[in-house]
């Protein structure tokens, strides 16, 4: 037989999100709450060149312990969710019994057969990929799988906000130095440039204080497309201050892998500056600054470092 679990049906609340907007830079994910009359409604919905989501409900929900169906819902509560031509309908009457509405490319499924069922829990995955009741869920996997249960949540959702909700959940709460290298593949899938910056610096300090996991974050730093933020990282990182000579080393070698010249020599003239004059350091700008493949700014960065 299987459990319920009672949820209020919430997004997920990054800072202050419960009451407004919030776009994502690529897929429109917008994530909105209004009321009517003393009834809250939540909608997340996201547009892209394949895909229309819209997910709108309002009231509490309980969802099998497996989550792959609804067990109730609170009395003239609803929960509806639209991608493409599917489409999943559940409303609750006074007495909170659940009529269903199911379409799979605009064909009805009954949702006591397989297929209306397989239906009901491919709908419920795929609200949680976008948000749906994301707070909640990242305590429980965490309490269930620990920080690889929520990595791999993580990797699933689709925004970047999102993604850096359950990176920041592990990396506050789990202080083992072997969760790094998963967390940082994981910031690495975030495609969202501000919540990828943001987790890069505000984490980076614990990465590079952690020889073993340092390259699996410059990985995820090289991972972003930008140079103008790869460079940004690196040199935020190096005003984060007293770094050892090993992590100045590996700073100088992070620029030195910025692609872009014009970047590459700016990050460079950042940490030359910072960075103590030691042998070790020194040879490691030196050979940092011969792969500037342009001769006026390779020049520059070597007058630096004299």
């Amino acid at each position: 037989m299987k459990t319920s679990r009672i949820i209020p049906i919430a997004l997920a609340l990054l800072t202050g999100l419960g009451a407004c907007q919030q776009k994502a830079s690529k897929n429109t994910l917008v994530f909105a709450t209004d009321s009517h009359n003393g009834v809250v409604n939540r909608t997340i919905t996201m547009k892209n060149d394949s895909i229309s989501l819209n997910i709108d409900y309002s009231g509490t929900v309980a969802f099998t312990e497996d989550e792959t169906a609804i067990s109730s819902l609170t009395p003239n509560d609803h929960l509806r969710y639209k991608m493409n031509s599917d489409e999943l309908q559940a409303n609750a009457d006074a007495k909170g019994t659940i009529a269903y509405i199911l379409k799979r490319g605009g064909k009805s499924l009954n949702p006591q057969d397989a297929e209306g069922k397989a239906f009901i829990a491919e709908a419920i995955r795929v609200m949680h990929d976008y948000g749906l009741d994301l707070d909640q869920r990242l305590g429980l996997l965490y309490r269930h799988s620990g920080s690889t249960g929520v990595l791999a949540e993580a990797d699933r959702l689709r925004s970047g906000d999102l993604k850096k909700t359950a990176i920041d959940y592990v990396l506050t709460r789990d202080t083992l130095s072997a969760v790094l290298p998963a967390a940082a593949r994981s910031i690495a899938t975030v495609d969202d440039q501000p919540a990828k910056k943001e987790l890069l610096l505000k984490w980076g300090p614990r990465f590079l204080n952690d020889a073993a996991a340092q390259p699996a974050y410059f990985d995820a730093v090289k991972s972003e497309s930008s140079a103008q933020l790869r460079g940004m990282v690196i040199t935020g990182l190096a005003d984060k201050g007293n770094w050892t000579e090993a992590q100045w080393i590996a700073l100088l070698n992070a620029a030195a892998a910025i692609e872009a010249n014009a970047e590459k020599t700016n990050t460079l003239l950042h940490v030359i500056q910072k960075a103590p004059h030691t042998a070790a350091v020194t040879d490691a700008a030196r050979k940092a600054a011969a792969t500037i493949s342009a001769t006026p700014e390779r020049q520059q960065v070597e007058k630096a470092i004299q």
